[in-house]
């Protein structure tokens, strides 16, 4: 099960994932994030915290590609904070568009496209 929550201030959304993402739960959060991005309110960065996930597989995986792509489209900055293990070598394994802090020369490459920086836990 997957629980979702949202904290905003004027200039970002973040958007708290718990439980588990997965194959049966990524339709719940792309509808969430959508929603929440498709209000008058623009955000400049968007922040997936996943410090609470317990579980994402490769559609879970995906669906945070996603999710990012989506708000990257209308302008984010998007940000993935406290990414669990499980995320970062599913983002390896899926070659999905993420880039790891620490890694300066493809943060400043990605940084203008969207690509997501995930700060070391």
């Amino acid at each position: 099960m997957l629980g979702i929550g949202a904290v905003r201030t004027p200039d970002r959304i973040v958007f708290r994932l718990e439980g588990e993402l997965d194959v049966f739960s990524r339709r719940e959060l792309l509808d969430y994030v959508r929603s929440e991005l498709s209000d008058r309110d623009r955000h400049r960065l968007v922040v997936l915290d996943l410090a609470a996930l317990d579980f994402c597989d490769a559609g879970g995986a995906d669906t945070l590609a996603q999710a990012g792509q989506f708000a990257a489209m209308h302008g984010c900055e998007v940000v993935v904070r406290d990414a669990p293990d499980m995320v970062r070598r599913m983002s390896t394994v899926l070659d999905l568009p993420l880039c790891f802090d620490g890694d300066t020369a493809l943060s400043t490459a990605a940084h203008g496209r969207g690509l997501w920086v995930l700060p070391k836990v």
